[in-house]
């Protein structure tokens, strides 16, 4: 500890002391403070989604009954309960009944592969299954494969059921479903759920109770689970209150993944302070100016995104019929702090939401699974902050510094020797604080590599998480993020394993070797790469292995583009040499070999052009008959490109066009057929290179301007 040590005297040393003595505080478990805010404000509105609404006294109530009813069927203290959800209100009454049981939730999203959600199972061996209704039907493939991962008894719930609170009946492991009770599972009784106390169970949760399991991608292609503990959440969830003067009349969003790690602090932070969290309408994320139309409608004023999402809600609605009705019926958006996380965060990406929300403080929030939320903040100087001259922010591609720890968290830059690195020094970040999660279920070698002993002190208890990401001290304090130092990457704020898409890719027969990298596009966004060796004699097509990962791996981990190698580039020491992997806009032509089919309508022209820009490929390699999602669009690219079709094309085009007809040629005659009658599509010439939108002017920021504070509330 020579050279990077930390000399106390020296008070212009901006990076922490890893020797200073961090404590955990009294804290109280997330349930029991919603119950306070019961008890305080009864009858204020705790979540609303577009079906219904519930005060927070028939919150509790209900969850009560829910939490009783799981004490009732067996499950105790501890016991994982597996909720498969959506967004909806049902899920806040899910989580938080399992909480008051005493349980652990663990949350299953319907949109996953069904031999993701079974390997989920496999690793966290749920006692009790929570249907939402609102989820939609298991199908029995998927309910045979989970009995036999792990069996349990089902509860199918429904807002709509007779009484204070619904169930439609409960499922053992080979038992039948019920009208209103349970058969085939331990402890069960025929009792409603209704009649269930409204009272919650007479139980003790302490703080280092686990509270939910949350998931990661595995390097192998096996799922890591993370025990989440009741303390953590509750640590940052009275930070994030109280350094951002919340209060019982900011109105929050619901607008994470269901397997998203910021989830719990989109549902927890309004609960904690008797504020309203609404969630929208699922369809509001594929509709063009819908998402943007309700935040202003519902008078938003918090909301945590990722910036790919961001990126949905800053888009421009156009100048469509439909759509420039309801831009100008749309209230101005009431935003007063957008929360940022899970990508990296640019300039451009703030500039773009102060033009729709000129009054909100954006932070940026740095933290993982592994530490729960966020750990590190960062907030970003407001407008009024600004000074001509100076190049803090003159590029759109500034990367917004991750800032410093959260109360009681320190960020550590340390060199390969685990010296603490010297400002510029690049090195990985550390997350020290006795707020980690308690580690990986069932993988102890890999909590002990991941979760070390701080070597600064050596003390029992005191942790250091290792990132894997690196990065630098600067002289203001604040960590600039650098990159990753492993395979490891974020695809839209989804943490993906490129060992574990090599590892699905290698399961098909025909492929021999793969290798998964990440690369930014012409426009900036991440994008998935796969390289691939196939066996003699090939027969697997690049669509045979898209729909083999669709069936194995969340969409946003399947990847853009496919590249066929005759071999891997091998370093002298054998190992893939992946710089010398060839960028996949270097190939000629498209996926199949042939070259790209020109447009020749203007309608097809306007399309190509929207979609090279929206896609970030060169315009000469999209062809008119080629596959928008074969290209690497995704849903929210897809919405981005319907918008800018929108405006350039002058017509309202739904949603599911895109969908129905996922090619140039294809769109473009369902386009032209929606106009009015002599209004085709080559009369309008005119529109067949829209010129882009010229990017938002960006006001160059001091350094000094930087800082991390507790906004005043405005």
């Amino acid at each position: 500890m020579e050279q990077g040590s930390l000399t106390m005297s020296d008070r212009r040393d901006p990076r922490p002391d890893p020797r200073q003595e961090l404590r955990t505080h009294g804290e109280m478990a997330v349930h029991l403070r919603c119950a306070e805010q019961a008890r305080r404000v009864p009858e204020r509105l705790a979540v609303v989604d577009e079906r219904g609404a519930w005060t927070y006294r028939e919150l509790e109530q209900r969850a009560n009954q829910l939490a009783n009813d799981l004490r009732a069927r067996g499950v105790r203290n501890q016991d994982i309960v597996a909720i498969y959800g959506a967004r909806c209100l049902p899920l806040v009454w899910a989580m938080l009944a399992v909480l008051k049981a005493g349980a652990t939730f663990v949350i299953l999203d319907p949109s996953y592969p069904a031999p993701r959600l079974i390997d989920r199972v496999r690793v966290a061996r749920p006692r009790a299954y929570l249907l939402l209704d609102e989820a939609g039907e298991w199908s029995l493939p998927l309910t045979t494969a989970i009995e036999a991962a792990s069996p349990g008894w089902r509860l199918t719930l429904s807002r709509w059921a007779t009484g204070a609170a619904g169930a439609t009946g409960a499922t053992g492991a080979t038992g039948a479903t019920g009208a209103t009770g349970a058969t085939g599972a331990t402890g069960a009784t025929s009792d409603p759920l209704y009649e269930r106390s409204t009272t919650a169970p007479a139980i003790t949760v302490e703080p280092d109770d686990v509270a939910y399991l949350a998931f990661t991608s595995g390097s192998t292609g096996q799922p890591k689970g993370i025990v989440g503990t009741h303390r953590p959440l509750a640590h940052f969830l009275q930070w994030h209150s109280e350094t951002f003067a919340f209060d019982q009349d900011d109105r929050f969003s619901m607008l994470s993944g269901l397997s998203h790690d910021p989830l719990l602090r989109d549902i927890f932070t309004p609960l904690w302070i008797g504020a309203t969290l609404y969630i929208p309408d699922p369809r509001a994320f594929k509709t063009p100016g819908a998402l943007t139309a309700w935040m202003g409608q519902k008078r938003i004023t918090v909301a945590h995104v990722t910036p790919s999402l961001m990126q949905l809600v800053t888009e421009p609605v156009g100048s469509a019929p439909q759509a420039a009705t309801e831009a100008t019926n749309t209230p101005p958006m009431s935003l007063r702090y957008c929360f940022f996380g899970g990508e990296v965060l640019t300039s451009s990406a703030v500039e773009k939401l102060w033009t729709v929300a000129p009054a909100a403080t954006c932070v940026n929030f740095y933290g993982a699974t592994e530490t729960p939320q966020a750990m590190g903040y960062f907030v970003v100087p407001g407008r009024e902050h600004t000074v001509q001259g100076e190049a803090a922010m003159t590029t759109p591609a500034h990367t917004i510094p991750l800032g410093t720890g959260i109360k009681d968290v320190q960020l550590l830059v340390l060199t390969d020797q685990q010296e603490l690195a010297e400002v510029g020094e690049v090195g990985e970040i550390y997350v020290r604080t006795p707020y980690l999660s308690r580690g990986y279920v069932g993988e102890d070698g890999l909590t002990e590599e991941r979760f070390i002993s701080n070597p600064f002190r050596g003390l029992p208890g005191d942790r250091l998480y290792k990132t894997g990401d690196l990065g630098q001290y600067r002289p203001d304090r604040y960590i600039e993020y650098l990159g990753r130092g492993d395979h490891q990457v974020n695809i839209r704020g989804f943490r993906v394993e490129l060992g574990e898409i090599e590892a699905r890719l290698t399961e098909h027969p025909r492929v021999r070797q793969a290798v998964a990298m990440a690369r930014a596009d012409i426009a900036g966004e991440t994008r998935l790469t796969a390289y691939i060796v196939l066996r003699a004699d090939p027969s697997a097509s690049l669509g045979d292995l898209r729909a083999f990962l669709k069936d194995r791996l969340p969409e946003y981990a399947i990847p853009a583009s496919f590249v066929q190698l005759a071999a891997l580039p091998l370093t002298p020491n054998g190992k893939v040499d992946r710089r010398r992997l060839p960028p996949p806009e270097d190939r000629p032509g498209e996926q199949d070999g042939s070259a790209a089919a020109a447009p020749t309508t203007a309608t097809e022209r306007a399309l190509a052009a929207i979609w090279s820009e929206v896609l970030g490929i060169p315009l000469e390699r999209v062809g008119v008959h080629d596959d928008f999602f074969r290209l690497g669009g995704h849903s929210l690219l897809a919405t981005r490109m319907i918008v800018r079709a929108q405006a350039a094309l002058d017509t309202a085009i739904p949603m599911r066009a895109i969908f129905d007809h996922p090619t140039i040629a294809a769109l473009a005659r369902d386009t032209d057929d929606r106009r009015p009658q002599g209004q085709s599509g080559d009369a309008r010439a005119h529109l067949a290179q829209p010129a882009p939108a010229a990017p938002p002017a960006i006001r160059p920021v001091s350094r000094a301007a930087y800082r991390v504070s507790a906004p005043p509330k405005g």
